[in-house]
């Protein structure tokens, strides 16, 4: 999760390096196919809706492939990432909780396309819930976004026929009342970093432990504390961050550098291999607001309250940009007492660039308010 309000000039500042070296730093990250792009997600609490994950046992990278290409057949699954840590490999599925039919659906579908024999373990991954409902404004402007991630100001705000001061506020309440996130794709493969997660034996020694492992020369990258899916009540004992690492070997002396310190009581690491997004669910639930945005502000709804996306058919927007409905899968022939219903299949497509002249246009979504 990233904050797109942070300048090059102020990163340069934050890391005491020149803003060229920066720039030039980003362009090397995109050309040796680390830096993917970025990609604007909804809260899924908008929807009424939460996040719970799943770990599906993997042997080999063309399995991994091929779990990735699997999941994105299945509706409410919104991302996969590969992992590896101490106790093997998984494909962890991410994946729309909006109430226990349609859960209990997608996990008899993840059985089945995973070969379990059993219903897979469910987590609850906590994510906070925005304050306020959104405007029929705020929705065009978090629509713009999700397809435009790197739109400047002005060329958002010439779109959407708003002001850049208006945008920027606009913008500004979205992001701090977490009602979207920025993300970069990235191909972790491609960066020796692993993620630790850092047990502390009372909460009140987490401001210690934070500092000391900033005292250590491990180049550590914090995480946010509500970036990694658990809840702050009860208070949060747990230290999330990155390292860089190059063997097993390195990752050892991380895990015992780190095990020095005062208050810490046990440290798991975590590889990221790859990761894949799944964009239907969510372009769904939006285009269902922008259609209905004439009727005033959304209000948050609880998951059972919240069926008027399940009925909504497949848009032709969403048909004319690489989405299709394929009828009945295998999938769904197989699975025992689960309604067949239509299956939306992604596909791989190129996302928009910018030119970067001021003033440029692009598709404005819904109507004008």
């Amino acid at each position: 999760m990233i904050d797109p309000r942070i300048s090059a000039t102020e990163v340069a500042r934050r890391v005491q390096l020149s803003r060229t070296a920066i720039q030039s730093r980003l362009r090397t990250w995109r050309r040796i196919g680390f830096h993917l792009g970025y990609e604007v997600w909804p809260n899924p609490r908008l929807f009424g809706a939460r996040i719970c994950t799943i770990d599906i046992p993997v042997d080999s990278p063309a399995q991994v492939d091929r779990m990735f290409d699997d999941l994105g057949l299945i509706e409410g699954v919104i991302s996969a990432r590969d992992l590896l840590d101490e106790d093997g490999r998984t494909v962890r599925a991410y994946v729309i909780d909006d109430g226990e039919v349609g859960l209990s659906r997608r996990l008899r579908l993840l059985r089945r396309v995973a070969g379990l024999k059993e219903v897979p373990e469910i987590q609850p991954y906590w994510i906070p819930t925005p304050s306020d409902a959104l405007s029929a404004m705020d929705w065009r402007i978090l629509s713009l976004y999700r397809g435009y991630p790197e739109a400047s100001l002005s060329e958002a705000a010439t779109t959407l026929g708003i002001s850049t001061k208006t945008l920027s506020a606009r913008r500004d309440r979205l992001l701090d009342d977490r009602a979207m996130w920025w993300l970069m794709n990235t191909q972790s493969s491609r960066f020796p970093v692993a993620s630790f997660f850092i047990s502390v034996s009372d909460p009140s020694l987490v401001p210690l432990v934070k500092h000391s492992l900033e005292t250590l020369p491990l180049g550590w990258i914090p995480c946010a504390d509500d970036g990694f899916g658990l809840s702050p009540d009860p208070p949060i004992r747990v230290v999330s961050g990155l390292s860089f690492v190059d063997s097993p070997a390195s990752i050892d002396d991380v895990v015992r550098d780190i095990s020095r310190c005062e208050g810490v009581e046990s440290v798991r690491w975590r590889i990221p291999r790859g990761f894949r997004s799944y964009r239907e669910w969510y372009d769904r639930q939006i285009l269902a607001r922008l259609a209905s945005s004439s009727r005033g502000r959304w209000e948050m709804s609880t998951p059972a309250e919240d069926t008027l996306a399940a009925s909504v058919p497949s848009p032709p927007k969403l048909l004319e940009s690489g989405i299709t409905v394929e009828g009945i899968s295998e999938i769904d022939r197989a699975t025992d007492d689960i309604p067949s219903v239509p299956v939306v299949r992604s596909v791989e497509q190129p996302r928009p660039g910018f030119g970067g002249h001021r003033g440029r246009r692009f598709a404005a979504p819904g109507p004008a308010v």
